[in-house]
């Protein structure tokens, strides 16, 4: 090519901050966190269209959570899903109404998120609203029907070949990539592969099978189709047939001679149905042949077949099979992996391009979430205008926290598929008989109803390079709970809110966020003078501003104008507590279960008395702080803990350039 050649196709190549190669729910909810950010971003997408086949069902409380931050609070709970309730374990080959071992109770908010323990969803749905929200914003740009044919970098960039949905050739050049186009996606498996990046079998996750998913949904019977259907003359309704082979809930179904899990995913008034079961390579079963319908049905069709002594019958009973309609039945290899690095020079992996894992946790997506959750506020401080500080350590300590949040994702999925794939009589028997004596102990008990919320919140070991400071309480996630504005006249008035709503606020450029919480109304003047004279805003580099600080009131009885302290207007973002009571009779609960087991005093109890809070967009704490001075001095360690180098002192005072 010439010179003049050569200098043409640069002056044609578009560019942005960053380039995110796929849109499925990681991609997508990158390109939203970093629109709502103002970071301008390009989604390159293979499909025009989302894939309408449901493939994750399962979301926790975190996904929740950045949904909710997104904006599609009002969406999680009638549209996109509903809550998943209990889930079940159980053994034997009765069907399924057979009691359970054990169960989990994911309809409680226990978790410390303020949102239930997880949801069942239509995947193609929340795609669509996640889509929605970065197309809604300035700085993102969708571009569906795109093939990336080529990828390179170099010391300040880095630039994407493709071919566009007119089938025309275009680059376009970024200051960072993001892979979050799927395990058999273009930047790992032809840009990274060749530069030593592996997806690795993860030590002591040594899962591997092959299972086939089977979606179904469901139409109800009825009398005049289904005349000679025995149930009627009981009198059942068409959908109490419906409730009686379908029941509520999600079931691990422990039968030693084909494991599966089954259950409601969508709102259930939809009736779509999930049914997985193990393939058996070493018997020769062949994946392909195991998904077909006669296959598939001589597996599940059992478990949709009652004994007629449960009725009051002779005959077996039946769910019509002309009422049950397959969506989609496709065999699926799971395993336990994870890329050896996720982040090479201006490149980096996120979601399934990055690890995969079994289904029995339901971490798939919401690995991804944590992982653009992550991602998007470091690349919105190394998108900065100006920015001259080692980008390199600051994807490092996202690639070490996340690895570390994925092992334990991971730990939990492989205990839940122990529970489930357990072929061995004798482990069965011990298994079965050391969770019923557990379940005799009351702690005990509830500790297993819980799941995995059992362990607490995220929380983060320190290893050097994390970003936040481990002598200051960092590397905890933050709690939410419920609150009211305090303003003028009756809080009560107020609707009530999530803390993370109050907190952050896209409009806001900084990186971190300053919690204060205080006991009652006189202190909150206190500590803004106390914030004023510190000059927290100055020597935070302006990362702490003063006019975005947020006063959490540790009480829910407290008003304006009731004590001597200053009247409070809607501009000094002052909060209360919010009941449960308060929000069950608020619009936020509608549709979703009640708030039990909720603890409006959780973010009070699990900081232990410290007053300030520094919190980064993940909401992970950076620190908390007793005192002013302690505040002061995480604001100085802000550049070393991000890039590994402190600023130069000036007049006593070190500034944060960021």
């Amino acid at each position: 090519m010439s010179a003049d050649a050569e200098e043409q196709q640069r002056e044609q190549v578009e560019t942005t901050d960053v380039i995110i190669c796929g849109c499925g729910p990681t991609g997508a909810i990158l390109s939203a966190l970093l629109g709502r950010k103002s970071v301008k971003n390009v989604v390159l997408e293979r499909e025009k269209e989302v894939v309408t086949d449901p493939r994750g069902i399962a979301l926790d409380e975190d996904g929740i959570r950045l949904l909710q931050e997104i904006g599609l609070y009002d969406k999680v709970h009638g549209e996109i899903g509903e809550c998943l309730a209990q889930i079940y374990f159980t053994s034997g080959r009765e069907g399924l109404m057979t009691k359970p071992f054990m169960h989990m109770d994911m309809s409680t908010t226990e978790g410390g998120s303020g949102h239930v323990g997880g949801i069942c969803h239509k995947q193609p749905v929340m795609e669509k609203y996640i889509r929605q929200v970065a197309r809604g914003c300035p700085s993102s740009e969708l571009r569906l029907g795109c093939t990336i044919t080529e990828i390179a970098e170099d010391k300040d960039s880095v630039r994407v070949k493709y071919i566009d949905d007119k089938g025309e050739e275009r680059w376009l050049r970024g200051k960072f990539l993001v892979g979050a186009d799927g395990k058999t996606g273009f930047t790992r498996k032809r840009y990274l592969e060749p530069k030593g990046v592996v997806l690795e079998t993860l030590s002591g996750y040594e899962y591997q099978e092959t299972w086939v998913a089977v979606n179904y949904h469901m139409d109800l019977p009825t009398p005049e189709m289904h005349p000679d259907f025995p149930l009627w003359k009981l009198g059942y309704t068409p959908q109490d047939v419906y409730d009686a082979f379908f029941p509520t809930g999600f079931r691990f179904i422990g039968n030693p001679d084909r494991p599966s899990v089954c259950g409601t995913f969508g709102p259930r008034k939809e009736r779509l149905w999930r049914f997985e079961y193990v393939v058996d390579i070493q018997k020769g079963e062949d994946p392909v042949e195991m998904a077909t319908y006669d296959k598939m049905a001589a597996v599940i069709f059992p478990y949709l077949t009652h004994p007629g002594k449960r009725y009051g019958l002779k005959d077996p009973v039946q769910y019509p099979t002309d009422c049950i309609h397959v969506l989609r039945s496709r065999p699926f290899s799971f395993s336990a992996r994870s890329c050896n690095k996720w982040s090479v020079g201006r490149v980096m992996l996120c979601g399934d391009a990055a690890h995969v894992m079994p289904p029995f946790g339901g971490q798939g997506i919401a690995s991804g979430f944590r992982d653009a959750a992550g991602i998007a506020w470091r690349l919105g401080l190394a998108c900065r205008s100006g920015f001259d500080q080692s980008h390199e350590r600051l994807f490092n300590g996202w690639c070490l926290e996340r690895k570390q949040q994925l092992d334990r994702s991971i730990a939990a999925t492989v205990a839940n598929g122990d529970l489930t794939t357990a072929r061995s009589p004798i482990k069965i028997f011990f298994r079965d008989w050391i969770l019923w004596f557990m379940q005799l102990v009351p702690s005990w008990r509830h500790k297993l109803r819980l799941g995995p919320r059992a362990n607490g919140m995220g929380r983060y070991n320190y290893t050097e390079g994390m970003a936040f400071l481990p002598d200051l309480f960092g590397g905890r996630q933050l709690p939410q709970v419920y609150c009211q504005a305090v303003a003028s006249g009756k809080a009560a008035a107020a609707e009530v809110q999530f803390t993370d709503d109050v907190i952050y606020r896209p409009e806001s450029s900084s990186f971190l966020r300053l919690l204060v919480l205080v006991d009652d109304l006189e202190q909150v003047q206190r500590a803004r003078e106390e914030l004023e004279k510190l000059k927290v805003e100055d020597v935070s580099a302006g990362e702490v501003k003063m006019d975005e600080v947020c006063y959490l009131v540790t009480s829910p009885d407290c008003e304006a104008g009731r004590s001597s302290g200053a009247m409070m207007d809607a501009k000094q973002r002052v909060y209360r507590l919010a009941t449960g009571d308060e929000f069950l009779a608020s619009g936020l609960c509608k549709d979703r279960p009640p708030p039990i087991g909720y603890d409006m005093y959780r973010i009070k109890n699990e900081l232990g008395g410290r007053r300030y809070v520094l919190v980064r967009p993940d909401r992970f704490m950076f620190a908390a702080c007793y005192s002013g001075e302690e505040l002061v001095s995480a604001c100085r360690r802000v550049s070393k803990a991000l890039y590994g180098k402190a600023e130069a002192e000036a007049d006593g005072e070190i500034g944060i350039k960021l």
